[in-house]
């Protein structure tokens, strides 16, 4: 028995030397002194060692088996996670499409990264998804008018930069702490650049004045001809003021807020964890701040609509919204409402597929809000506290068609994903926030079809080199109309033009250029499976010969056969402008493009006509017509 345990123990000493030349994954361990490697192994995976004089015997092949038996099995090597990198490329350019070279070009709120080449050209690459519109002008001489993406590449218009600087007081030249400064007018700037259809961004710079009145704003953009830029200045209890951008600039410059006797709206901000200092409190278009303890004090507009919400949002500490406030304030009538309490809560989110007629995935759409709480009204993407809280951009659907809306309220909203290539859509009921695996699928109404056409004249005859584009109409905002682009065609000699891949649904196309009036036509009046013959106005050019008359305060129009006013067309300052009742010039004015149905001249001073002519325009010439005295 003795014997046996001593046999036994001896072989666990052999066991335990095996184990300490190896390692458990088989792999090579440290050498002793004396030890050498040999260049190949009689076991496959397995380094094989001579053994020194003083080494133990090696065991025995059952020994062996019994040991590979219980030792520990390696995991298979795994390949580090590869991290996903976007690429963006574009070019700075100036207000007239000039490239401009050595402009530094990153994302809002950091530093510059990449410097522009030759032509403008910059690349900038970003680990995970690099959201376009994010991307900025940064730099020290030359400024962000606007963005857009053209063909896959971003496009950024500049100008030189420009010093705004300076206090808000009082008329008594005391300061005006908290007042908000903005810039605003940046619609202009797409009118004065003929820019106007494109789906752009910008960054309006903000800024607060501090303890001494004093502001600045970074990355003010020279306003080109044509655009009218303003300097903006609000705070409770003053009346705003407005101030006219020069291209220059406003260095060092007083604005003086006027105390007024507006009703004002009094409450604090809270969270769970207290009060919140600097969140932004909206109603109808007014804002506020609140103090270090939450309070805040907001001026009532003079008029509001019943379903105006009262909303409170800070960058990190949530939102809180009164929906319909607007109607509370409507039945409370005249005097300062009562003090609200106003908590904000953790952002929600909805998440889901967006799915084509058959539930397989779209990749690379766009999901928005049709119904966002609106921080401030007018512009495109309207600026909300979704969209605040989530990220400043919308998120866009990956392979599986996933997508996940986040810095939502407690409330219902109706969704709408849009594939800005196709221009195809996909609208939702109402979907309460907090829900997860909602399903957005495509109609089959929705599916691609092919348009093809003729553009023909008042007498039926073909007009060629007329642009047809396939319009979709992301925001209708009163005169404003912020639409997407699509797809593009050409009419031929023979007026004929393809769209190719146009939806069947939500659309229109937009007839323009050449001898033609623009037209618009929905997609649902345009026929399938058969060729569209679209019927279009046609323009003249008309100069008007002013200098033998004395009327240097009036204004014309010119009327069709009918006796409706239309519309002319004119260039200015490198884009477009249109009115029906242009201020007649003192000489040989601008050319003005009008339908060839136009029949009379009227002059009008006042308001009231003056003088008026006859017109027989010819298509292709240039009409140039005699004001009459």
């Amino acid at each position: 028995m003795r014997s046996l345990l001593l046999v036994t123990l001896a072989a666990l000493a052999v066991l335990a030397l095996v184990w300490f030349v190896r390692d458990d994954g088989g792999a090579r361990a440290p050498l002793e002194q004396g030890a050498v490697a040999q260049e190949s192994s009689p076991v496959a995976g397995e380094l094989a060692v001579a053994p020194r004089e003083d080494a133990a015997p090696a065991p025995a092949p059952a020994e062996r088996a019994a040991l590979e038996a219980v030792a520990p099995k390696p995991e298979p090597s795994r390949p580090a996670p590869s991290v996903e990198r976007s690429v963006l490329r574009g070019r700075v350019v100036d207000a007239w499409d000039v490239g401009v070279a050595g402009v530094g070009v990153g994302l809002r709120g950091g530093a510059a990264e990449v410097v522009s080449g030759p032509g403008g050209a910059f690349r900038l690459e970003r680990p995970g998804r690099l959201e376009p519109s994010l991307v900025n002008v940064l730099d020290e001489r030359r400024a962000l008018l606007f963005g857009y993406l053209e063909g896959g590449e971003a496009v950024l218009k500049t100008a030189p930069r420009v010093r705004v600087d300076g206090h808000v007081t009082t008329p008594d030249l005391e300061p005006v702490v908290g007042a908000a400064v903005q810039m605003s007018g940046f619609h202009t700037l797409l009118q004065a650049t003929g820019e106007v259809h494109r789906d752009y961004w910008s960054h309006q710079p903000r800024a607060t004045t501090d303890g001494a009145g004093a502001f600045r704003l970074d990355g003010v953009p020279a306003p080109p001809e044509g655009a009218r830029l303003q300097v903006g200045v609000s705070a409770a209890g003053f009346a705003p003021a407005w101030l006219t951008l020069p291209p220059g600039g406003l260095p060092a410059t007083r604005i003086e807020l006027r105390p007024t006797g507006v009703r004002f709206l009094r409450g604090l901000v809270v969270d769970a964890g207290g009060p919140v200092a600097e969140a932004e409190v909206v109603f109808a278009g007014q804002r506020a701040h609140s103090t270090e303890s939450g309070a805040f004090a907001l001026a009532l507009p003079g008029d509001w609509l019943d379903d105006a919400s009262l909303v409170a949002y800070h960058a990190t500490r949530g939102a809180a919204s009164l929906a319909a406030y607007g109607a509370t304030l409507t039945a409370l009538g005249e005097g300062d409402p009562p003090p609200v309490r106003l908590e904000l809560t953790a952002p929600l989110a909805i998440a889901g597929r967006v799915l084509d007629v058959d539930g397989a995935p779209l990749e690379d759409w766009r999901v928005d809000l049709l119904d966002g709480t609106e921080v401030e009204p007018g512009g495109y993407p309207r600026r909300t506290v979704e969209l605040v809280h989530g990220g400043g951009v919308y998120p866009v659907t990956n392979a599986d068609g996933a997508f996940r809306l986040t810095g939502l309220l407690e409330r219902e909203y109706r969704l709408r994903a849009i594939d800005l290539r196709t221009l195809q859509t996909i609208l939702s009921g109402p979907i309460r926030a907090g829900r997860e695996g909602v399903e957005l699928r495509l109609e089959p109404a929705c599916a691609l079809r092919e348009v093809r056409g003729r553009l023909v004249d008042e007498a039926g005859a073909p007009l060629a080199g007329v642009s047809v584009l396939v319009q979709f109409t992301l925001l209708q905002d009163g005169n404003a109309n912020y639409s997407q682009n699509g797809e593009r065609a050409r009419s031929d000699e023979q007026g004929a033009f393809t769209l190719a891949r146009v939806p069947g649904a939500r659309v229109r196309l937009e007839a323009s250029g050449g001898e033609a009036d623009s037209a618009t036509l929905a997609i649902e009046d345009v026929p399938v499976d058969e060729e569209l013959v679209w019927r279009l106005k046609t323009l003249c050019r008309l100069q008007l010969d002013a200098r033998d008359t004395a009327c240097t305060d009036c204004q014309f129009e010119v009327l069709d056969r009918a006796g409706e006013p239309l519309s002319l067309q004119w260039e200015i300052g490198g884009g477009r402008a249109g009115s029906t009742r242009p201020w007649l010039e003192s000489d040989l004015g601008s050319t003005y493009e009008v339908r060839t149905d136009a029949a009379l001249l009227r002059v009008l001073r006042g308001g009231q006509v003056v003088a008026e002519a006859p017109l027989r325009l010819v298509r292709g010439e240039l009409n140039v017509v005699v004001v009459p005295r």
